[in-house]
């Protein structure tokens, strides 16, 4: 029971002490027109925003809002993923984020709508990042190192009733 209780303990100790949370004013004096701002000190931008009463942004201004703020390069992009409505009012847009085109994995951000105004968001952004957007291996070398990390001894398109099965159920044609 120590163990359990101590491994917890140090887990959120971890967890806490790369995130910050600002209130009231010192929320203000970060972001104007904001309450409450959550940062993780490995990002350059925060991890949770939530608007004061009278100051949310509208919806439409969002890539606006955040470029304005964050001064997020325009190599960067948000792909709307879906949305979903809760029975408080509230739609909540789901993005992904994007560099160059390619998807940023585990960068989603949400956005809080009531009234289309954002009353807060969350989820993780970068604003700059510093990695080539072009792929280093080719498609045959990404396909040899899956088929290599699998390690199967056979694979359902080498089998011709499943490949046929595969094309039928994913509606490829392919002419031989």
């Amino acid at each position: 029971m120590k163990k359990i209780f101590l491994c917890s303990f140090f887990l959120i100790m971890a967890l806490t002490v790369t995130s910050q949370t600002f209130n009231g004013s010192e929320a203000r004096s970060l972001i104007p027109g904001t309450d409450m701002i959550v940062k993780d000190t490995l990002l350059d931008i925060p991890t949770f925003i939530r608007f004061s009463k009278g100051s949310e942004p509208a919806f439409k201004d969002l890539r606006a809002w955040l470029k304005d703020h964050f001064k997020i390069s325009q190599d960067f992009d948000m792909v709307h993923l879906r949305s979903e409505n809760d029975d408080s009012g509230f739609t909540h847009y789901r993005y992904q984020q994007t560099y160059k085109g390619y998807p940023i994995h585990s960068n989603v951000f949400i956005i809080h709508v009531k009234n289309n105004r954002i009353e807060s968001m969350n989820g993780q952004l970068f604003g700059k990042l510093d990695v080539a957007a072009t792929a280093t291996i080719t498609e045959a070398q990404a396909l040899e190192k899956a088929i290599e990390y699998v390690g199967a001894n056979t694979y359902k398109w080498q089998l011709p009733g499943e490949e046929r099965l595969l094309k039928e159920i994913t509606n490829v044609l392919i002419l031989k």
